[in-house]
């Protein structure tokens, strides 16, 4: 058939196609380097570089088995013989439903499926020209079990490897043995495994498609053993020496570290961020327990003021600001142990020998006097808290967590599990802790404080009752200290696992490319082939031209948009170390590329997110934002609906506005 006439949609075809690509690179590649980039072992420009590399790299190598399901295992094609140009216009609709819905995605910072976009928009454009007969269910229904499986087997298998390497590395005193012992095991299997996917594959290029799979096997074997070989000879012994030294520096620095804080000047001791309650007698600790000079009888005012013992009346704007109990820096008989900002907030602190909490006060301290330079902006909005993690914890304790008075009376019911009694029987403090499952949670809590402050429905009555002992706040901070531990890899560990995770990224960019750009690609190799062979049956190869041409697109996305679905991955969604990211990465990968070489176009989004939920769960249960992941998982459900509309709708345009008069 002579489709010369319609050479126009081709060309819009390739337009939107590198779109499409775009789309996916600013969405779908953060699943492969958001990990590493959250756990800091590479940088965002230096995860874009690889990134771009092993995307082309596994796009041209991998992508041609999956792009033929794309493209004739969806719908079947044969219904098309007698009205190629309405396929033709059906494979530029689901290029630009796939597209806008992705690019919506990515401004919303959800990581979706490809797979899901394109899947959906090419059942969309197939119902709006034959119906639904067009559409092989079978293999829609084996696709979208895989989208259910796919986390499920890659969360569980990467939960598995990260809870056998925690009872054997993590776990123990000195990590360095076992960990040591454990690389040339890591790094083989991780080469293993690509390698053996490559080769099953049978990449054109390399010309490995005639290899009987006992020879794959083989030479994938040899490769491993040679790979550990070199890892024990070359790689131990120099991360040992690498190891050593690092703890010698990291000893020399806390030495001269613990004498400079020794000299600090008086009037740096009396900033804000130092002045320190009457009642602190501790120079090690900083708690905000009641004290025992707090049990005088403290008398409420009608009009919802304070009389202390000492004769001081607090009206309750002087005692309430943004939700927060404020409390004199002199006061008789009132006294908390722990910190004072300026305004009067109490607020915790961390124990002093915290290398944390060393640099973080420098930095608070700071961002402090820059606030009260430029402006009157509200105490609690000024800090940028980066994700739901220990860094959060801390930050809070250091700069003030307003606490939320809730006020009973003796006929109210009784308070909820979850609250604390700080004072007598009127007055109970929720015991909301300073950690929060996120940084939004953490500002909603803020906000609702400064809300019930504003509406004046909270009035501070303070009665001390000798009869119940004073509530230390010490588990707050102990609560912080144990999830810091168990959400960051010491410096032995960090350097373990900081190149193996670099590689198992890598490698999983590699699967990314092999298996999504059939997610861009698909739709126009089925359009080149539909227009190049007058027919609809596509029976040639895949044009590596064309594979080349949608990498390309993905890095542009990549490097244009990619850092914010990057943020949501690797930091939002949970915090990331690099021996979690190593779990998620390689298992993930192992996931996506045995379903890459079975030809079943799975979500590697599904595989990436499974995982890092799953570990996340291991490493602490509280780490997980899942109000994220709640809206990730709406996300995945809407998704084939919503790129179906937007399918249907430009097909419908070309059926009954634009082809009819061509």
């Amino acid at each position: 058939m002579d489709l010369e006439s319609y050479l126009w949609m081709v060309v819009i075809g390739f337009i939107i196609a590198f779109i499409l690509a775009f789309s996916v690179g600013a969405n779908d590649v953060a699943n492969s380097f958001g990990t590493a980039v959250g756990s800091g072992v590479v940088t965002l420009r230096q995860a874009c570089i690889l990134a771009s590399i092993f995307e082309t790299l596994g796009s041209m190598l991998l992508g041609a088995k999956v792009g033929e399901t794309i493209r004739k295992g969806i719908i079947d094609v044969s219904l098309y013989n007698d009205t190629v140009p309405i396929l033709m216009a059906g494979e530029v609709s689901a290029m630009v439903g796939s597209a806008v819905w992705q690019l919506i995605a990515s401004f919303l910072k959800l990581p979706i499926s490809g797979t899901h976009c394109i899947v959906g928009s090419t059942i969309g454009f197939s119902m709006v020209a034959i119906g639904t007969k067009g559409v092989q269910w079978m293999q829609l229904v084996k696709i979208v079990s895989s989208w259910f499986i796919s986390p499920l087997l890659s969360g569980l298998m990467s939960g598995l490897l990260f809870f056998v390497i925690r009872y054997f590395i993590l776990s123990k005193d000195d990590p360095v043995p076992n960990g040591l012992r454990a690389l040339p095991l890591f790094y083989a299997s991780t080469i293993g495994i690509n390698t053996f996917s490559i080769m099953y594959t049978g990449a054109p290029l390399l010309g490995l498609e005639m290899l009987p799979v006992w020879a794959i096997a083989l030479i994938t074997l040899a490769g491993a053993l040679v790979c550990a070989g070199l890892v024990w000879i070359f790689v131990c012994p120099w991360m040992r020496r690498k190891i050593a030294s690092r703890l010698k520096k990291e000893h020399a620095l806390s030495r001269i570290s613990d004498e400079s804080l020794d000299k600090i000047p008086e009037e740096e001791e009396e900033a804000p961020v130092f002045k320190e309650l009457p009642g602190a007698k501790s120079s090690n600790d900083a708690v905000l327990p009641m004290t025992e000079e707090s049990t005088g009888e403290l008398n409420s005012l009608a009009n919802g003021g304070t009389v202390l013992p000492n004769g001081r009346v607090y009206g309750r704007t002087n005692s309430m600001t943004n939700g927060c109990l404020k409390s004199p820096v002199s006061n008789g008989g009132f006294s908390f142990d722990g910190h004072m900002r300026s305004d009067g907030q109490v607020y915790h602190t961390v124990h002093k020998d915290s290398g944390l909490y060393k640099d973080l006060l420098h930095k608070i301290h700071k961002g402090r006097l820059e606030d009260e330079r430029h402006g009157s902006r509200p105490d609690n909005n000024y800090r940028h808290l980066r994700r739901n993690n220990s860094y959060t914890c801390y930050t809070a304790a250091i700069c003030g967590m307003p606490v939320q008075p809730l006020l009973r009376s003796e006929s109210s019911a009784p308070p909820p599990e979850d609250s604390e009694k700080l004072v007598g029987d009127t007055v109970f403090y929720s015991k909301k802790r300073l950690r929060y499952d996120s940084y939004s949670s953490y500002c909603n809590a803020v906000a609702e404080a400064e809300i019930e402050a504003e509406e004046g429905d909270v009035d501070v009555n303070l009665a001390a009752d000798k009869r119940e002992p004073r509530v230390p706040a010490e588990g707050v901070l102990e609560d912080c200290v144990d999830e810091d531990k168990a959400e960051k890899d010491n410096s032995q560990v960090f350097l373990l696992f900081h190149f193996l995770q670099i590689l198992t990224a890598c490698f999983g960019s590699f699967a990314h490319g092999g298996n999504d750009v059939s997610n861009a690609i698909g739709p126009l190799v089925a359009l080149w082939m539909i227009y190049d062979q007058g027919g609809v049956m596509q029976d040639a190869a895949t044009p590596v031209w064309l594979l080349f041409y949608g990498g390309v697109g993905i890095c542009a996305g990549l490097w244009v948009w990619g850092r914010r679905v990057i943020q949501t991955m690797g930091k939002d969604l949970t915090p990331i170390t690099p021996s979690s990211g190593f779990c998620i990465e390689v298992m993930s990968a192992l996931t996506v590329l045995v379903a890459s070489n079975m030809g079943v176009p799975i979500s590697s989004t599904h595989c990436k997110v499974g995982s890092v939920v799953a570990v996340g769960w291991i490493r602490s249960r509280k780490a997980v934002d899942w109000r994220l992941f709640r809206n990730i998982f709406l996300a995945w459900f809407v998704t084939v609906p919503v790129a179906g509309l937007f399918s249907a709708a430009v097909m419908a345009l070309f059926v009954y506005g634009i082809l009819p008069y061509v």
